[in-house]
């Protein structure tokens, strides 16, 4: 069990983009799966005078055993 904190952008189209785990507990155990998880969620764009724009964004991504 642990977590991961990812920072990634959402781009316009609403794909995650450029991310990086920037903590973990237990370290370096779930990055990668957490940083291939950020890269297949869709996100609705920031619309900002009418027109999509990027966004940063951090997400904790929770690792638990099913009892």
């Amino acid at each position: 069990e642990g977590w991961v904190k990812v920072e990634f952008t959402f781009q316009m189209g609403g794909f995650g983009d450029n991310a990086i785990g920037v903590a973990s507990e237990p370290e370096a155990i779930f990055d990668v799966a957490s940083l291939t998880a950020i890269s297949k969620w869709k996100f609705k764009e920031k619309i900002v005078n009418g027109v999509a724009v990027p966004q940063r964004a951090v997400q904790k991504l929770q690792f638990k055993l099913e009892q």
